[in-house]
């Protein structure tokens, strides 16, 4: 789990994603600004889903079931 920011103009935006290895390389998976409601119970099912020891594919289909699931409401 990381706290990231991108500057825009003069600007800092701050968002979450959630970072895994595979080999050497780095994966990251896009979740949410800090300011999000949605994002940040998505943070923390992240956050439980990996105290409980689930893979990263598995933490990684939760985002996308809880973005697919927030694109019908």
């Amino acid at each position: 789990m990381e706290k990231y920011w991108v500057e825009r103009g003069s600007k800092k935006y701050w968002y979450y994603r959630y970072c895994w290895m595979e080999g050497r390389k780095i994966h990251r998976r896009y979740i949410g600004s800090v300011n999000s409601a949605i994002a940040k119970q998505k943070k923390e099912a992240v956050e439980l889903a990996i105290t409980e020891g689930e893979s990263p594919i598995e933490i990684k289909q939760l985002i996308i079931g809880a973005i697919a699931s927030n694109h019908r409401s």
